[in-house]
């Protein structure tokens, strides 16, 4: 049976311009900066990155105190509007 698919979209309004809001998001680290404290999130491929289309990401987190690994990968680009990662594992 194939996997099912899900797909998460959200809307914010946020009082920047549309090249800063695209340049923090660009940076690996600040995805630590907006997820709560309380999962422990951190990312295991070094930093500085440079997001480019096929760019792959390891993270982790904890749940429920089990350690949590996924990895992403851009699969979209189009600077300075949008990008689409997707997890891969």
């Amino acid at each position: 049976m194939p996997a099912k698919t899900h797909r998460l979209y959200r809307k914010i309004r946020v009082p920047a311009s549309v090249e800063d809001v695209f340049h923090f998001f660009c940076q690996v680290e600040n995805l630590g900066r907006i997820t709560p404290a309380w999962l422990h999130f951190h990312h295991l491929t070094p930093t500085p990155l440079s997001l480019s289309l096929g760019l792959q990401i390891d993270y982790v987190l904890k749940l429920s105190g089990f350690s949590v690994r996924w990895k992403t990968e851009i699969t979209g680009w189009d600077p300075p509007h949008s990008f689409e990662d997707t997890q891969m594992r």
